[in-house]
């Protein structure tokens, strides 16, 4: 489905801006993190996903600056923990804030919208709304 490949693109481009921000480098994403991601869009909007995200990724810039990790671990300690927190708030029902787009520094795709806007004319439904709930009408 074009929406999920849409929205795992732009959690993908968010967890590397978040990581590139904390100087962890270039990030090659693998299957651990592609199904990190899939899991965590099945339950959450991509808003509270960036949360999770962004949550993630401090814990592990937290982790680096407290020397509990060398610098090159840290992208994996993000990932790994987005996992976890993803795993916890499915299982104690989290209220999870969305974040809001930082279009400055993460402007929205083109293909988000083209998509989302132009296509289905659903504006920012994709980033809103959970993937499977977005009605084509």
């Amino acid at each position: 489905m074009i929406e999920t490949a849409q929205a795992i693109e732009e959690c993908l481009e968010f967890l590397q801006y978040q990581l590139h921000k904390r100087d962890f480098g270039e990030f090659s994403p693998g299957e651990k993190t592609m199904s990190t991601l899939k899991i965590g869009l099945t339950h959450f909007t991509v808003a509270e996903l960036y949360f999770l995200i962004g949550s993630s990724c401090r814990y592990a810039g937290d982790a680096y600056v407290k020397s509990e990790i060398p610098k090159y671990r840290g992208k994996t300690r993000a990932v790994s923990t987005l996992r976890t927190t993803i795993e916890k708030a499915r299982a104690n029902n989290w209220d999870i804030t969305p974040w809001k787009r930082d279009y400055y520094n993460c402007p929205r795709s083109s293909i988000s919208l083209t998509l989302f806007s132009s296509a289905l004319h659903l504006d920012d439904a994709g980033f809103t709304e959970l993937i499977d709930e977005i009605s084509t009408y």
